[in-house]
């Protein structure tokens, strides 16, 4: 009987080496948003890539795909270098070129961390982060592949950390947040601006038990705490929902924290996430800040007021700032957002 025992032992831990040597790399779509067609590579020469269509040229020459580098690379971009980790794939892609970094996971988390936080945030703070950006790379991304992206539509990535976002992410190695044994959904914000939202206010869908709304007065210093306000014409509000002609919009479901669940445009319920997300695309991403708003009409303008900046969901960074200046550890500062979870090594 002992025996079997050992022979499962070694057959779990096998597995999970196993496991840990498949997750120890990710794999991220860069500079998505620049949509270019050319870039130089150092890699450790500059290499110039170029799209023709759905060719590659490869310092002139075509080729379908290429990669680059091995510790690392950087990539020219407008007189700057942007250095990252790992290796870079490349191809064509319509005239575009697809640039994805093939990163060791640590690396590209501390990546993460300095692309969404100040390096000189408390310590703390910082591995709270950590852990969940670990997490959303264990979780892998929402396109092809379980691939992820450099956009806040993942997570923000700007290539190599700081020296102490790298240390913050040691401090966390392996640890990813986890509610009933698997990786949670490591949702998190800018600002709450003093309440949070539950996952179903902001996104609809079933209750997710460890997002819930809540009170959270850590982050009153923050830029975007509020009260802000924005305005913007009804043409351009017609524009980004599709519209001849916009006249009325009013908040028709609203949580007790004030996050928006829903708006009526002329007659016509909408959620108030699909709204928000349109208005982004056509005014800017961040213009108008969040799901916790008010809204009135003033001639041909809409006036929104309105606090924080996100959607407000899961952990709030500048709530976190706070919490870790007041002297909370990165586990307990987890624990306030997600409760019931659990930070384990993945």
């Amino acid at each position: 009987m002992r025996a079997w025992w050992l022979v499962a032992f070694l057959l779990c831990a096998l597995a999970g080496a196993a496991q840990a040597r498949g997750n120890d790399r990710v794999e991220v779509r860069i500079l998505e948003r620049r949509g270019l067609a050319e870039a130089v590579v150092l890699a450790p020469q500059p290499v110039r890539l170029e799209a023709v269509g759905r060719r590659l040229r490869v310092d002139g020459r075509p080729q379908e795909s290429v990669t680059l580098g091995r510790e690392g690379f950087g990539i020219r971009l407008e007189g700057t270098v942007r250095r990252y980790p790992g290796r870079l794939f490349a191809r064509a892609e319509g005239g575009r070129l697809v640039l994805v970094n093939v990163a060791p996971l640590e690396a590209y988390v501390a990546g993460v961390v300095g692309a969404e936080l100040a390096g000189n945030w408390p310590v703390e703070a910082l591995k709270a982060q950590a852990v969940l950006a670990r997490t959303l790379a264990v979780r892998g991304g929402d396109h092809p592949g379980r691939m992820l992206c450099d956009l806040t539509h993942c997570q923000a990535y700007a290539g190599l950390g700081s020296e102490s976002c790298a240390r913050a992410v040691e401090g966390t190695r392996g640890q990813i947040l986890t509610f009933g044994g698997v990786a949670a959904q490591p949702l998190y914000h800018s600002t709450c601006g003093g309440t949070l939202a539950s996952n179903q206010v902001a996104f609809g869908g079933e209750a997710v038990a460890y997002l819930q709304e809540g009170r959270d007065a850590f982050c009153a210093v923050s830029p975007h705490a509020g009260p802000w306000s924005v305005r913007v014409r009804t043409d351009e509000v017609a524009s980004a929902l599709e519209r001849s002609v916009v006249t009325e919009v009013r908040v028709s479901d609203r949580s007790a924290g004030g996050w928006v669940g829903a708006v009526t445009v002329d007659g016509e319920r909408m959620s108030g996430y699909r709204f928000w997300q349109a208005l982004g695309r056509r005014i800017g991403w961040g213009a108008l800040k969040s799901l916790n708003f008010e809204v009135r009409r003033d001639g041909e303008v809409f006036v929104f007021v309105g606090r924080g900046l996100g959607h407000g969901v899961g952990l709030c960074q500048w709530g976190a700032k706070g919490r870790a200046e007041q002297g909370w550890g990165y586990r307990r500062i987890l624990a306030a957002y997600y409760p019931g979870a659990v930070v384990r090594r993945g």
